[in-house]
């Protein structure tokens, strides 16, 4: 491995650590402010902080000979389309996180990558291959291991809000998929971001009651939140996949509800059951062999 690569591959692990303290910081605010409140203030901050990044950004392309004029089109349609998509799927993790734990919650969600490939060999009017089925049980199985450890052995309502999360960020992913090729990243998670926090303000008038004492306490989960994990994390994993294959990155990436359990357990004193932990250890499995590249997952 040259070093480009190393150092490619040491900031998207730096960017899995951050976005797995993530969820400790969504546990945190929400203990003080309203799911949808929080959600508002995450994602204005990230996109004000994102805004003069896009304006220096364009700035310099002006200056190229080259230079193309931006797709408004596909800029606004998809960075509201990914922002509502994005603030639903936010919305879901933070209500998830209270009725179940962070480490636990980080893995029942991280099951998004298992399903995104799942929904684009859909959209492509083809089967996914066998690997990727073995997975999605395994998938399956780890689910039920972690969740069916509730009172009565009933499924945990946290755990099922946190699968829907799962469901709706598999949406967003392939969403920015779609339009990210059309568009450049930051500009559109900008838009994203601004669109994410107007969604949240809505129903943050509607069900959340604003209180500045209650916003100042939830202030250190939410800065990090906004500026550590959304927009550090951003700009990391931006920068890292230029330098490193898209395969190992994926993988590296997936690390963050690894990362999200071992802070919980530093910080909190989070543990689990061994069944819990097997069921961690086989989502894990289903969402590495998800990010393995298609001729490598045939030839399991």
């Amino acid at each position: 491995m040259n070093k480009k690569k190393l150092t490619g591959n040491l900031m998207l692990l730096a960017a899995a650590a951050v976005w797995g303290g993530g969820y400790l910081a969504n546990d945190a605010a929400i203990q003080h402010i309203g799911v949808f409140t929080y959600e508002t203030l995450r994602m204005l901050i990230g996109g004000l902080i994102l805004l003069p990044v896009c304006m220096a950004l364009r700035k310099r392309e002006q200056k190229r000979p080259d230079c193309t004029p931006i797709p408004r089109r596909a800029l606004i349609t998809g960075g509201a389309l990914c922002g509502v998509a994005l603030v639903f799927a936010s919305a879901l993790q933070g209500f998830g996180l209270l009725y179940t734990t962070p480490g636990k919650g980080s893995f029942i969600a991280a099951l998004y990558i298992v399903i995104v490939p799942i929904i684009t060999s859909t959209l492509r009017r083809r089967l996914p291959p066998p690997a990727l089925w073995a997975g999605v049980a395994a998938a399956l199985a780890g689910f039920a291991l972690l969740s069916l450890s509730g009172e009565g052995g009933g499924i945990n309502p946290g755990d099922l809000i946190m699968l829907a999360c799962a469901a709706v960020y598999s949406v967003q992913i392939c969403l920015l998929e779609h339009y990210s090729p059309k568009v450049n990243g930051v500009y559109l998670a900008c838009v994203e971001f601004f669109t994410a926090s107007l969604t949240a303000l809505v129903f943050a008038l509607i069900f959340d009651d604003f209180s500045l004492p209650a916003i100042a306490a939830a202030a250190v989960p939410l800065l990090y939140a906004s500026v550590i994990s959304c927009c550090l994390g951003f700009t990391l994993q931006s920068v890292a996949l230029r330098m490193t294959d898209a395969s190992v990155g994926s993988l590296i990436m997936s690390l963050e509800s690894v990362f999200a359990l071992l802070f919980s357990w530093v910080i909190n004193g989070e543990t689990l059951l061994m069944r819990e932990y097997f069921g961690c250890a086989l989502v894990f499995a289903a969402v590495m062999l998800s990010q393995l590249p298609e001729g490598k997952r045939k030839s399991l």
